[in-house]
């Protein structure tokens, strides 16, 4: 194993200072004109913008959080939203619509329990951390789905880039294992879920990494996320209030499409469906 696949393999299994994870976007599953996309909220634009072409990258690691839509929240309702956590027994923050305070700090079960008192449903969601030559991008898709995933790809997740392609839940689709397929049951079979389908792609051209300063972003990540399970604390970004768009690059389109695109359901977006516009 290279030094590279150590130094990855480190990031994703598992001081006094808060370390800063530098994400350069936050990238949300949503729908276009009836096919499942990437979404974004454009900031300039006060809208949310829509890709459906697949993401690929390198897989640095994932993490858990949670949010629970509450229409008596404004005029348009509200999301409450946690922390990012890892496990169960981590120490969340809830931070109620609009307000950069939190409003609980807990436990993940106690969290949860916080908002069901409320009569709020929390949604789960599993974040994906992908560096590309663009930089570090989280996106968040389905938990069943993605660990589902991310289990079949494991074995190489840590020598080959990942490509991840917006998609609609298909409970026919023979790729997705049995239990995963018995996890999500029949609601999401009549009610079907967008995820990002993870395919592992290209083996990871080292000389290419190093030059997104992959080893400072394993280094980085593996620090951000020991700090926060260490600590229980929330590092800069992870409130509530902050936008889903932060100030970044074009969102990058991976030099070698084919695995992705084998796996993909939607038809090639058009000119005005590829970020072209978006805010970063």
């Amino acid at each position: 194993m290279s030094t590279l696949s150590d130094r990855l393999r480190g990031a994703q299994g598992g001081g006094t200072n808060a370390p800063k994870l530098n994400v350069e976007a936050y990238i949300d599953m949503g729908e276009s004109n009836g096919k499942a996309a990437f979404k974004i909220y454009s900031k300039e634009k006060k809208e949310n913008l829509f890709m459906s072409k697949p993401i690929t990258g390198i897989f640095i690691g994932h993490a858990m959080t949670f949010e629970a839509f509450d229409k008596d929240c404004g005029a348009n309702g509200g999301s409450w939203k946690s922390s990012v956590y890892f496990a169960k027994t981590d120490t969340v923050f809830v931070f109620e619509p609009g307000k950069d305070k939190h409003a609980f700090k807990g436990t993940v079960e106690e969290a949860l329990a916080f908002l069901s008192k409320r009569n709020l449903i929390a949604k789960k969601k599993y974040g994906l951390y992908i560096l590309t030559d663009r930089g570090l991008l989280c996106i968040k898709t389905n938990v069943t789905l993605g660990i589902g995933d991310y289990n079949t790809c494991e074995k190489e997740i840590d020598q080959r880039m990942v490509s991840l392609v917006p998609t609609i839940y298909d409970a026919n689709d023979a790729s997705i294992p049995k239990k995963t397929h018995g996890y999500l049951g029949k609601i999401a079979a009549s009610n079907p879920p967008k995820y990002a389908k993870m395919v592992l792609s290209e083996e990871i051209n080292e000389e290419k990494a190093i030059s997104w300063g992959i080893f400072a972003v394993i280094d980085e990540f593996k620090a951000w996320r020991e700090y926060k399970q260490k600590s229980g604390k929330i590092t800069e970004g992870e409130n509530g209030v902050k936008d889903e768009s932060i100030a970044s690059p074009e969102l990058p389109m991976g030099e070698s499409q084919t695995v992705a695109q084998k796996y993909q359901q939607n038809a090639p977006p058009s000119e005005v469906d590829t970020f072209q516009d978006l805010p970063f």
